[in-house]
């Protein structure tokens, strides 16, 4: 992990020597990092449980100074976690899921200020502005594994994909839905939702299974993202 901190403070300290933003320039850069709260449709258990970190850069293509499109590339903890209710209700005994995810994320973001408030002479009150966004993420599992979550090991482990013997899919695409709320020229605290579009099981497999000793739902990893970034212009 050491290698993920100098990163980021390589990027702060470019950050604090970067220029400011021109309504001419194409291009700028981002880092970000942030705590993900999360879960999965599919399976029995609700709200954002299970805990993980996101953090990744990304580029900014300019195309105005209004909005701007972003792709960058990050890893995400993503997963499911049930709480105490839960795993009563599961006899005493339930199961965590833990993912590790590659993501590339494609944003288009709108900046809510004055389109005209892009100079020094303005504070460049357009680019400290709230800036909405919305797109896609391509997202390459990494790494998973169930840990026990309840008071008696000897039980049968819930929900069912710790039973099912189907493997999860590589490749997932999620919705992504978020907002930014700059608290400086190049700072930001941003509040972000993914939600699975395709999946972790392939769907020949939810049909081989279908009708089995297990009844497998699609599985879908949602996350509420809460953190900052840094924008060097």
């Amino acid at each position: 992990m050491n290698r993920y901190y100098i990163l980021f403070l390589t990027v702060f300290l470019a950050a604090s020597l970067s220029a400011q933003p021109d309504r001419n320039q194409m291009f700028a850069a981002a880092g970000y990092v942030g705590a993900n709260f999360t879960q999965i449709h599919g399976d029995n258990f609700f709200g954002y449980n299970n805990m993980g970190i996101r953090f990744g850069i990304e580029t900014q293509y300019l195309w105005k100074p209004k909005y701007f499109f972003s792709v960058g590339i990050g890893f995400s903890q993503e997963g499911a976690r049930p709480d105490l209710k839960e795993v009563d209700e599961e006899g005493g005994n339930a199961t965590v899921l833990k993912l590790s995810m590659v993501e590339i994320p494609l944003l288009f973001n709108y900046r809510l200020g004055d389109e005209k408030a892009t100079r020094k002479k303005d504070n460049h009150a357009l680019y400290r502005s709230t800036t909405l966004q919305a797109g896609v993420k391509l997202t390459r599992l990494v790494g998973s594994r169930t840990l026990n979550r309840g008071f008696f090991d000897q039980l049968i482990q819930s929900p069912v994909y710790t039973e099912a013997e189907i493997d999860f899919q590589d490749f997932d695409f999620a919705a992504v839905a978020g907002v930014t709320f700059p608290v400086g020229l190049k700072t930001a605290i941003f509040l972000q939702h993914s939600l699975s579009l395709k999946g972790l099981y392939a769907k020949d497999d939810l049909e081989r299974v279908k009708g089995g000793a297990y009844e497998v739902s699609q599985l879908r990893p949602y996350s509420l993202t809460i953190g900052g970034k840094i924008v060097l212009y």
